[in-house]
């Protein structure tokens, strides 16, 4: 902390701090989900782990290891398995009560073996074959192997469960509730559909609007740059380039006038737009000459995550219904849920209103989980039973929810509450094994069979009780090879 760090361009920033010379742009999506680069200039702060773009920057350095943002990310797994769920509480409770109740029984099958007068050895015997047969090891590593195990499987997989009760509340949810735009969304504007006016073909027209765009850095201009470089298109020069705020580039190529932007452009030139159709999602961008006549729309959409049908499908599979809640409008809303076959949908919403449609869900006996990724999202990860952040949210959605997915896509959040079911469910056999064993080998360690020659010695007790402890922690392991 303290040190100057110097960064060039397309060097990784290594620590959180606030810069203080230089002058450039930085990649932040890995850390807060902004899909535009963040322009940084002295004073501003930069995050740790994210990518300095074209500009040079020297940065103080204010956090470093586990006190930077990424740091805290990393520490959501040795937090998850240091906490314990309601059910290892549950089993800590029985234990409080189990050991001094077999500290009875011990003392009693001591007594009564001298009082039938069986000799000291004998009830010694037995007393130490209570003792050790009924250690309550298998009980207390019933549980916490099995979170060490599910927390761990669900790191690798990219699933950063922040406490153990978490895993417990996951496994019972029947709603998943999900933001729209970067959830189930890729959250920035792709080129979905080039029109060409008559006369022109699509090559040519995505060709002038990639030169116009090529200076801008607005993120639907770059949508178009990147459409046209995905089509093998090289941008031409571009001669006097200019910017018309919240209208969109202009600028001469070969020598000729073209312009490029959205409906308040066409309207301060006095160009009929081409009707839209009703609730299509898509934001339309028009290519203009110099007369004003239109040469193209460029149809641009948050296009909808490729894996999203299928993971609402899966959810579906598992008895888990799902809505979507977004603050984008509701047409909008409904035509992404109409492709998705979700049939909740409610558009148009404030992070307030997220929540409050969550928590009254929650008081008429429903068990959420929310899925978002941004700001927004943050009161409505809090108001949910459990939270599930996506990796390239940003830090404040990361900071309130329960779960952290770190990998791209929403396909993480089916694969946690498959884990979590199968942690439950490993915990169960555990836990059923631990008592089943206890109420089979106390009355044989007692000698309460000894009549028919049915009993356990001492050493036969211990190795029973190391038998058991193995058990539990290889079925445990298992979880191991969960995919």
């Amino acid at each position: 902390v303290g040190d100057i760090c110097l960064v060039r361009p397309g060097g990784t920033i290594p620590a959180d701090g606030v810069v203080t010379t230089g002058h450039s742009s930085v990649n932040q999506s890995a850390i807060t989900g902004e899909w535009m680069p963040v322009e940084k200039k002295a004073g501003d702060e930069v995050i740790g782990a994210t990518i300095n773009q074209e500009g040079y920057l020297e940065f103080r350095v204010r956090a470093v290891g586990g006190e930077s943002l990424f740091g805290r990310v990393v520490s959501l797994v040795a937090e998850a398995g240091a906490s314990k769920a309601p059910i290892a509480r549950l089993a800590d409770q029985i234990c409080a009560v189990f050991v001094p109740a077999v500290l009875l029984i011990a003392l009693a099958t001591l007594v009564v073996w001298l009082v039938v007068g069986a000799g000291v050895s004998i009830a010694i015997g037995h007393a130490i074959a209570v003792l050790a047969i009924s250690c309550p090891c298998a009980l207390g590593l019933a549980t916490p192997v099995a979170i060490m195990a599910g927390t761990g499987v669900g790191a690798k997989m990219g699933i950063l469960f922040k406490n153990a009760s978490v895993i417990e509340a996951l496994s019972r949810v029947d709603t998943m509730v999900f933001d729209k735009t970067g959830t189930l969304t890729e959250g920035h504007p792709a080129l979905v559909k080039c029109i060409p006016a008559d006369g022109y073909d699509q090559e040519g027209v995505l060709m002038l609007a990639a030169s116009l765009e090529s200076a801008s850095e607005h993120p639907l201009g770059k949508a178009i740059v990147a459409a046209a470089k995905a089509s093998d298109l090289e941008s031409v020069p571009v001669m006097n380039f200019t910017t018309i705020p919240g209208q969109g580039v202009s600028g001469k190529i070969n020598g000729r006038f073209y312009a490029c932007g959205n409906a308040r452009m066409l309207e301060a030139r006095e160009v009929d737009a081409p009707a839209e159709q009703g609730g299509s999602p898509s934001t339309v961008l028009y290519l203009l000459d110099h007369n004003n006549a239109l040469l193209a729309e460029f149809h641009l959409e948050d296009r909808v995550r490729a894996e999203a049908s299928q993971v609402l499908e899966a959810l579906r599979s598992l008895g888990i219904a799902s809505v979507l809640l977004t603050g984008d409008q509701q047409n909008v809303a409904e035509t992404v849920a109409s492709r998705l076959g979700i049939s909740q949908v409610h558009g148009g919403l404030l992070p307030q209103d997220k929540a409050a449609w969550i928590a009254d869900a929650r008081s008429k006996g429903a068990r959420i989980a929310m899925v978002g990724d941004g700001v927004n999202d943050a009161p409505a990860l809090a108001a949910a039973d459990v939270g599930l952040a996506m990796g390239e949210g940003t830090d404040i959605a990361m900071d309130t929810a329960d779960v952290v997915l770190a990998k791209n896509g929403v396909a993480p959040a089916v694969d946690a509450v498959r884990l979590s079911r199968a942690v439950l469910r490993n915990i169960r056999q555990n836990l059923a094994w631990a008592f089943g064993y206890n109420i089979l080998a106390i009355p044989l360690a007692t000698g309460l069979f000894a009549h028919w020659g049915i009993g356990i010695p001492p050493w036969g007790g211990a190795a029973a009780m190391a038998a058991s402890s193995l058990l539990v922690c290889t079925n445990a392991l298992r979880l191991q090879k969960f995919k």
